[in-house]
């Protein structure tokens, strides 16, 4: 079941894409937005994250964004763990979308890797509220870390674009 759900969550973001597309006559191949996201959510516990993210149309109305960044996750459950996280989004001219995170949590010699999609509303892209449902896709698991995911997300891009 785990595996039809992830597939079907990926199917979708490559479908969203496929439509979104614009034909531009621009000659740079690079035309990408880079920036910085800060994170609060709750997983159980307060969460919070920091990362660095590489992006499209991010602030633009009207058009579809999307991103990918590399997170830093802290929890503050019973003390501070965390852990990585990549995190891909695709918002549908700036007020809907998905997220799909790829995160590996790390508590006293225990490995949880999750994938969780998400569903976001966004104010084009730029402050985004999600919710989502964590998938363990590992044999161990960390202790009173919650399936569901809810939160926050600021991202402060450059407006120039390299």
């Amino acid at each position: 079941m785990k595996k039809y759900l992830i597939s079907a969550i990926v199917a979708l973001l490559f479908s969203l894409n496929s439509f979104s597309q614009e034909n531009t006559n621009s000659p740079e191949l690079l035309n990408y937005q880079n920036g910085f996201c800060i994170e609060t959510f709750h997983q159980s516990d307060f969460g919070l994250a920091l990362g660095g993210i590489l992006a499209k149309n991010i602030g633009y109305k009207g058009k579809p964004n999307y991103s990918v960044g590399i997170y830093g996750d802290f929890i503050f459950q019973n003390g501070l763990f965390g852990g990585p996280r990549v995190k891909l989004s695709c918002n549908y001219l700036g007020i809907f979308g998905l997220n799909l995170n790829f995160s590996n949590y790390y508590r006293f010699g225990v490995s949880d890797f999750r994938i969780t999609p998400e569903i976001n509303f966004s104010l084009n892209g730029i402050a985004n509220v999600f919710a989502g449902y964590s998938l363990n896709v590992s044999d161990e698991v960390i202790p009173n870390l919650s399936e569901f995911r809810l939160g926050l997300n600021l991202v402060l891009v450059n407006k120039s674009k390299f």
